[in-house]
This record gives C-alpha cells, sequence and structure tokens, in this order.
C-alpha cells in the first residue's frame, strides 16, 4: 500500500512539473523562433558576404541603410520598447510601399547591419556616410521620416540620438 501511495504522490508531481514547464518551454521556443528569424535576414535579402569588405559597404539598396540606421538610432538608448519598433516598421512600410512583414524583415536586416557594425554608434557613422555615397540626398527624407516616427513613438529624442542626427548631417554635408 505504500508503494501505491508513492507511485500517486510521483504521477502528481510529475503532472505539477509538466503543467508548470509548458510555458517555459513555450517561452523557449519563443526566442530560439527568434533568433533563426534573425539568423535568416541576410539570408532572405540575398545578402552574401565578401572577404575583406564590410556588410555595410556591400549594401546596394538605399531602403536597407535606412532600416539599419534606424535600427541604431533607436538602439543608441538600450533596447527599444515595442512602440518604437512598430512605428519603425510602419514608417518604412510607407515610405518604401512594403507591406507590414517585409517592413518588418527589412528592419531585422537592418538590425543585423548594425550588429555587424559593433555599436549603434559605429553603425550610425558608418551606415550614414554609405546611404550618402549611395544615393546621395536621395534617401534624406525617407530617412527623416522614419527617424521622426520613431522619435515621437519614443517620447522625443535623447542626446545621445541628438548627436545622431548632428553625425547624419555631417555624413550628408548639410551646414
Amino acid at each position: 500500500m505504500p508503494i501505491l501511495g508513492l507511485l500517486g504522490t510521483l504521477i502528481v508531481a510529475g503532472i505539477f512539473f509538466y503543467i508548470r514547464n509548458r510555458g517555459a518551454v513555450g517561452t523557449i521556443e519563443d526566442v530560439v523562433e527568434i533568433a533563426g528569424e534573425a539568423r535568416r535576414a541576410p539570408r532572405r535579402m540575398k545578402f552574401k558576404r565578401q572577404a575583406n569588405v564590410h556588410p555595410v559597404q556591400q549594401c546596394e539598396h538605399p531602403e536597407e541603410l535606412v532600416a539599419g540606421f534606424a535600427a541604431a538610432f533607436v538602439e543608441l538608448d538600450g533596447l527599444p520598447r515595442s512602440e518604437t519598433q512598430n512605428a519603425s516598421i510602419s514608417a518604412l512600410g510607407r515610405e518604401y510601399q512594403l507591406t507590414t512583414g517585409d517592413a518588418e524583415e527589412l528592419l531585422t536586416y537592418g538590425r543585423w547591419l548594425m550588429n555587424e557594425c559593433g555599436s549603434p554608434d559605429q553603425a550610425i557613422t558608418r551606415i550614414g556616410r554609405r546611404i550618402y555615397q549611395l544615393d546621395g540626398a536621395g534617401s534624406f527624407q525617407p530617412l527623416m521620416s522614419v527617424l521622426n516616427e520613431a522619435a515621437v513613438a519614443a517620447g522625443g529624442l535623447s542626446d545621445r540620438q541628438s548627436d545622431a542626427l548632428i553625425d547624419l548631417k555631417k555624413a550628408f554635408r548639410i551646414s
């Protein structure tokens, strides 16, 4: 009889731990899925790494660079809030006539470009110069529109973001 009681207790404990840990497993699966999305973004954008060439220098599409600049801009003060990310996604979609899914993918690729630069500060400088080299002043208005919407969603500009706009002004040779 004591063996049956012990067996029943073990079954109840197993069920309890299974139910309790089911939420943690879902969370872990979500994190793995997000990491996979970030890893696959460059491939979906048809990125091919070349030896001795920085990924930012390989970009030939201004919208990819604008997304990278926007990702770096919102991450200057730590991880961005979901409202700021959603505002960046909607602004990218509106400026480049993209669906929400395509705009999210573009922002994911932009975040990857930013990470390849090392830090948001370095990305601001490098990507800003590359946008100007690639498209001149043609991408300035879409870029400012995306940054403006992100700043409004974040509740205004921080000091580091203001400095980033000064770097952007230098990159575009605006006096």
